[in-house]
């Protein structure tokens, strides 16, 4: 599937539950054939990206400055290698190449990466999913900071264009939705629901392996929830066949 997923994380060997989201994160969007663009870390969360991508044989792309290929190391890269000049122009190329953006726990650069491209889409700059997964509610204070920016006028709600989901098939599912709408031509942001910040995330999941539409209502307002399901066409609103979504959608863990 010709559709890049840009993940964002840390680099630094941390709590053990980080790692081994981060390696199945990997292994899902390989699974799935979404090409994986990272910040080519040889160590923590990014390493253990790496890892999964490439257990399942995946397409891992890293995009590293000199500076920092001096430091992680060039015979330590996995995966097709792109060097940067500079950290502005790492980030413009991985937001390039990158069809959506996958948020994981990480530290200064984490932030960054993520804030710099919740601006551009409030600006309306640009327009590609960016999906925030909440591992033990680390991004919890940043949240009640950006509430905090709303409630105060500084920020519009309106302009807070993310969504925050708690597993790994939360966020697989999101861009499995986004690939089917993009390759529909669709125009809009490419995915529906997640849980908007302040909102409490709802997943019911999807079974696989049948066409039971379990996407339900209002999908405006929550996460694989459906307007006009017809389940004696297998159709949903989006016109996507339920069964072939239902049996894609899956959560291939360790």
């Amino acid at each position: 599937m010709n559709f890049s997923v840009c993940v964002f994380c840390g680099a630094k060997n941390v709590d053990p539950q980080f790692h081994k989201v981060a390696r199945d994160v990997g292994r899902n969007l390989a699974l799935h054939e979404f090409r994986v663009i990272s910040g080519g870390g040889t160590a923590g969360l990014m390493q253990e990206l790496g890892n999964g991508v490439l257990e399942k044989d995946g397409e891992l792309v890293s995009v590293l400055t000199e500076h920092l290929l001096n430091v992680e190391g060039r015979a330590q890269q996995r995966g097709r290698l792109i060097v940067a000049q500079s950290m502005h122009e790492r980030k413009a190329l991985m937001s390039q190449m990158a069809d959506a953006f996958l948020v994981l726990p990480g530290g200064l650069g984490t932030l960054e990466e993520m804030l710099e491209v919740l601006s551009h889409l409030a600006l309306k700059i640009m327009s590609k999913p960016l999906v925030i997964l909440n591992i033990g509610g680390y991004y919890g204070p940043l949240f009640e900071q950006i509430l905090r920016g709303s409630r105060e006028g500084f920020i519009s709600e309106s302009c807070v264009p993310l969504r925050v989901v708690n597993t790994v098939v939360e966020a697989v599912g999101l861009f499995v939705v986004a690939a089917a709408r993009r390759s529909r031509g669709a125009c809009d942001d490419g995915y529906r629901g997640g849980a908007s910040v302040g909102s409490p995330a709802e997943m019911d999941g999807i079974p696989v392996g049948t066409s039971t539409c379990r996407l339900r209502a209002d999908c405006d307002a929550r996460l694989y929830r459906c307007i006009s399901c017809d389940t004696s066409k297998s159709k949903c609103f989006w016109g996507i066949d339920l069964e072939s979504l239902g049996s894609s959608v899956r959560h291939h863990g360790a």
